[in-house]
């Protein structure tokens, strides 16, 4: 498996552009989100002309984890994309419907059909898992202002964003290489019970599960002093900021 993080941030743009990672894992090429960091693609693009399908998985809805589809079509137009995402029941409508909605002709010129040579969505919020290949692709449904979801490939990978900190999820959690975990407060009291605190994360995730724990969904206005206050408190642990354009082998 071989991860490229293409963007590391929330909400907005800052150092790193907002959430969206490519994983290379089995044959398949899969992108976690599509938010503003599909725009650093260009610079793997060796990597998509290996694939003819390009697998999405959107854990919501939040315009800073999909506006990136809209900036895809340079580089899929002559391929096949398949979007899973939470429908219905975890949402009114299905992946299809709220990214028709999404890419209406008022917001832009392609419609979702017309992003690639072929389009397909499928709904996974009555699933607690799918397959990609041979690729176990687990989802847990998560705390946040609208229905967000984790996502973990095989026991590998765990992307974990744009939720609260859940203690009790991690009582049956197995070990995994890496895992990739939102990070958007330094403290439990700012994190506005919407978000994780790293605060949480240095109390009580079990750090001895995962070879490697990369803070992501990262708030854009920390300050140069909070960045060194999160490399200081996280030295000489697992955990690392991750960073845009970086590729990990896990």
């Amino acid at each position: 498996m071989r991860l490229y993080t293409l963007g590391c941030t929330g909400w907005i743009p800052s150092q790193n552009e907002t959430c969206c990672f490519l994983v290379e894992h089995k044959g398949h090429l899969i992108m976690l989100d599509a938010g503003t960091g599909v725009s650093n693609i260009g610079h793997f693009k060796d990597v998509l002309d290996r694939y003819q399908t390009l697998h999405i998985i959107l854990t919501h809805y939040h315009l800073d984890h999909i506006i990136g589809l809209s900036y895809l079509l340079p580089y899929i137009s002559n391929k096949k994309i398949v979007i899973f995402g939470p429908g219905i029941p975890a949402y009114h409508k299905s992946t299809e419907e709220l990214l028709n909605d999404f890419l209406k002709p008022e917001f832009f010129s392609r419609p979702l059909g017309k992003l690639a040579q072929e389009v397909s969505c499928f709904d996974y919020g009555e699933v607690s898992s799918f397959n990609i290949g041979e690729i176990k692709v687990s989802l847990t449904k998560q705390k946040h202002s609208s229905p967000s979801f984790s996502v973990m490939l095989d026991n590998d990978l765990l992307y974990v964003t744009d939720t609260v900190f859940d203690k009790i999820r991690w009582e049956e959690c197995p070990e995994i290489k890496l895992l990739l975990h939102e990070c958007w407060q330094l403290s439990d009291d700012d994190a506005q019970q919407k978000h994780c605190s790293l605060e949480a994360i240095l109390n009580y995730l079990p750090l001895n599960k995962f070879g490697r724990v990369l803070l992501i969904h990262q708030n854009p206005l920390w300050s140069e002093k909070d960045v060194n206050t999160i490399h200081e408190l996280t030295k000489n642990t697992n955990i690392a900021m991750a960073k845009d354009l970086r590729v990990y082998d896990i």
